[in-house]
């Protein structure tokens, strides 16, 4: 197994804090393809190409109360090719077929494509949130790891072939420091209800109006009853919280739905759950 040895530096700030991991480009991990360390550009650096294309995979490990990243790559790129950035996404989003690499995992998504002759830094989008409320993107998968992937392809050597020397690959990333929040996720795991987007906690409620409700106030008694129900599954969740930190929560959408009921989603920021 290689062992990575990386450095973090920490930047409080009032809602929690923010973190910085940069990762030799000789630290890619056991399951990459195609690339080998290479000090003759930079110590501790990396080259991935050949006639048959490569790629690297770096994996940082995060705490999981983690709501906001971006990456950045310091590199050699003596051919000019496009190199492609990579994230692993436990969500349900996936390349199409026509670009999809077939030698990748489909989990993995393209991130960018960069022909820089030696930085780039995550620009579409320049910060990702670490997790979407449709569950189409989750680059944590409830763990502790992001992994990114830097791939080359194949091609005539020294014409078409991709090379890239890798001097170090940087991770920044946003946190909410939250007392028992494991626990919480593995509450949220088990709900359909309630959620985390970006550094928000999200709970969904359906109410309906009493059978003998006046009709002008059917949809606002229904809100209500709705509201009541996503508080509910919120609390659920935030079982060893105060009332005071759910009463945070305000309602973000109310939808009318066909059959009379009203859908409610509330939000409630992950800093309000800080003791």
């Amino acid at each position: 197994m290689r062992k990575v040895y990386f450095f973090l530096f920490v930047l409080i700030f009032t809602n929690g804090f923010s973190a910085i991991i940069r990762l030799n480009g000789d630290k890619f991990t056991d399951n990459s393809y195609g690339v080998k360390a290479d000090h003759s550009r930079y110590p501790n650096s990396a080259k991935i190409g050949s006639f048959k294309g490569g790629y690297a995979i770096y994996e940082f490990t995060i705490l999981k109360t983690v709501v906001s990243f971006n990456a950045s790559v310091l590199f050699e790129n003596p051919n000019s090719k496009p190199m492609d950035i990579y994230i692993y996404n436990y969500g349900t989003k996936r390349d199409d077929e026509s670009i999809r690499k077939s030698k990748l995992d489909p989990h993995w998504i393209i991130w960018e494509s960069t022909s820089t002759a030696n930085n780039w830094s995550s620009s579409r989008p320049d910060i990702l949130p670490a997790r979407s409320s449709s569950g189409v993107f989750d680059f944590t998968g409830g763990g502790d790891k992001i992994k990114l992937l830097l791939y080359a392809d194949g091609g005539i050597p020294f014409f078409t072939t991709e090379v890239f020397y890798i001097n170090r690959v940087i991770l920044d990333y946003s946190c909410i420091e939250i007392s028992g929040f494991d626990l919480i996720l593995e509450k949220i795991e088990q709900s359909r209800d309630v959620w985390i987007e970006g550094d928000r906690i999200l709970a969904r409620g359906k109410g309906y109006a009493p059978p003998r409700a006046l009709e002008a106030q059917k949809r606002a008694l229904a809100k209500r009853a709705a509201k009541v129900v996503a508080l509910r599954n919120l609390m659920i969740v935030l079982s060893d919280t105060t009332q005071g930190i759910v009463r945070g929560a305000r309602v973000k959408e109310s939808i009318p739905l066909e059959d009379g009921s009203v859908e409610v989603i509330l939000e409630l920021p992950l800093q309000n759950l800080r003791r």
